[in-house]
């Protein structure tokens, strides 16, 4: 069976399947396809057949957690107790040093096995055994210095309970596994080019490019809106609402304010409500009068809930229409010295969001939470500036439509997953936890590098980790991506 045989399944293939309490076929499919591989894995490591199934699970972190797996996983490995484990689920951080025992396994060539054919049986067994503390990539040696050891050792020699340190025993190839990882921590600055100024324009990249389809296509709304020709000449806002050219901001002004007015009803009507639940307390011996069924604790509870979120999607939209709704009225003052205002606010915003950005990537503990809705708020309306200004501007000539072409174009053929923030984090992960062999040679004479590309790793597939149908490449635990989906509002979690 290959993978091509496991079809998608649908939500109601999964509906069916919690109601009928058994695994829909294609997931069935999935399930037979591990089962197989755990059995080739447990056969490879001379495990047996019934054994109780096991996994290894590395939580989440960044870069700590990385590093803390990795030391679970050698100590694992030097009890030769990591070969035990049927699974390997990894999210996040515990992904990025699962990922590089799934990439090193697949680099490091079997142990050399005999060729006779007596021990033919023996080298199906110990065909994948290559996370035992002899043969485990990153090598299982104390990293304490010998010498503490020694100490300790002379001390605890008389009782035999006691931890003894064991004398080294890692290869030179693993060895240099480990002092890859320790010399490459710093993954997003690796140097010889790369640092965090790369950072920042694989940022500014990535959002120029976004800017060049929203803002056009949001211009064009705005150019849709008010139509071509020139602007009138005015001197008061309110003559500015009443230009033709800028109806439809005036009734999305109006609407933005009839949506505050309806806010501060509610807001009225709920403290009203408020103050006549104290009357309940003086009356609530009186079971059968209605007032003590309407005012009940969990009835005002479920009051407030509702009053919370129907105030705070009030306030956005509010928030919003009146953004919008008084574009004009901004850009009239705006027009001559303060023109370029619109670019400054989505710089500053784009600005306090990266500042926001390597806050979280570096483990920085500054307060960002109020800075950053600034940010996101600055960035939102220098956007919607920009664009009314863009707008005004093609609007003097007939050329609107090509706001348009230009949000398409770039948006239909330039493909962000290759070059923005995100594909750079990729790369610097990878090149750190996935490296070429060549790259960890201590014979390789550019070993003195920092940086090192990582070409086999990015021409890599995710089938290669755990291939199914090839029983040499069952050398590992079956590793588990784990990721989120978020259904939050959803009635159909299709």
């Amino acid at each position: 069976m290959s993978c091509a045989d496991i079809k998608p399944v649908s939500y109601q293939d999964l509906n069916d399947a919690k109601n009928n309490k058994e695994a829909d076929a294609s997931s069935q499919k999935i399930k037979d396809k591990e089962n197989h591989y755990i059995e080739e894995w447990r056969k490879g490591c001379g495990r047996k057949a019934d054994s109780p199934t096991t996994g290894l699970a590395l939580s989440g972190g960044g870069i700590r957690s990385a590093t803390f797996s990795l030391g679970i996983l050698q100590a694992l490995a030097s009890h030769n107790l990591l070969k035990k484990f049927d699974y390997l689920s990894t999210v996040s951080g515990g992904g990025y040093i699962g990922s590089a025992l799934c990439w090193a396994l697949r680099q490091t060539p079997p142990p050399e096995q005999e060729n006779s054919k007596q021990d033919e049986e023996k080298q199906e067994n110990n065909r994948t055994c290559l996370l035992d503390k002899e043969h485990f990539p990153f090598g299982s040696d104390d990293p304490l210095p010998p010498e503490y050891h020694s100490k300790i050792n002379a001390e605890n020699e008389s009782n035999p309970g006691k931890y003894k340190r064991q004398p080294d025993s890692d290869t030179q190839e693993q060895k240099n596994y480990l002092n890859f990882f320790r010399t490459h921590g710093q993954y997003l600055s690796p140097g010889d080019g790369n640092n965090l100024l790369t950072l920042f324009n694989a940022f500014l990249r990535g959002s120029i490019l976004n800017l060049l389809v929203w803002i056009p296509f949001i211009a064009f709304i705005f150019y849709w809106l008010i139509g071509n020709g020139e602007l009138p000449e005015i001197e008061s806002p309110l003559e500015i609402l009443n230009a033709d050219k800028f109806v439809a901001f005036k009734l999305i002004l109006q609407i933005g304010l009839v949506i505050v007015a309806v806010l501060f009803l509610i807001l009225l009507v709920y403290s009203a409500v408020t103050w006549l639940s104290k009357v309940v307390k003086l009356i609530k011996n009186y079971r059968g009068f209605w007032l003590s069924k309407v005012f009940k604790p969990t009835a005002t509870y479920k009051a407030r809930l509702n009053v919370e979120k129907t105030a705070t999607t009030l306030v956005l939209m509010a928030l919003l229409l009146l953004l919008i709704g008084s574009l004009p009225i901004v850009e009239h003052y705006l027009k001559d010295e303060y023109a370029s205002l619109g670019p400054i606010a989505v710089l500053g915003g784009a600005a306090i969001l990266y500042k926001h950005f390597m806050a979280l990537m570096l483990n920085a503990k500054v307060p960002t939470g109020i800075l950053v809705n600034v940010g996101a708020l600055l960035f939102l309306y220098g956007v919607l500036l920009l664009a009314l200004q863009l707008a005004l501007f093609v609007g003097q000539s007939d050329y609107g439509v090509l706001l348009l072409v230009i949000a398409i174009t770039v948006g239909y053929f330039v493909n962000l997953n290759y070059i923005a923030i995100h594909r750079f984090y990729r790369d610097r992960l990878m090149e750190t936890f996935m490296p070429d062999p060549e790259s960890i040679d201590v014979n390789n004479e550019n070993l003195n590098k920092r940086h090192y590309p990582a070409m086999k790793a990015n021409k890599a597939y995710l089938k290669d980790f755990a291939d199914l149908n090839n029983t040499n490449q069952i050398i590992g635990p079956y590793p588990i991506i784990n990721t989120n989906a978020v259904f939050i509002g959803r009635i159909l979690r299709s």
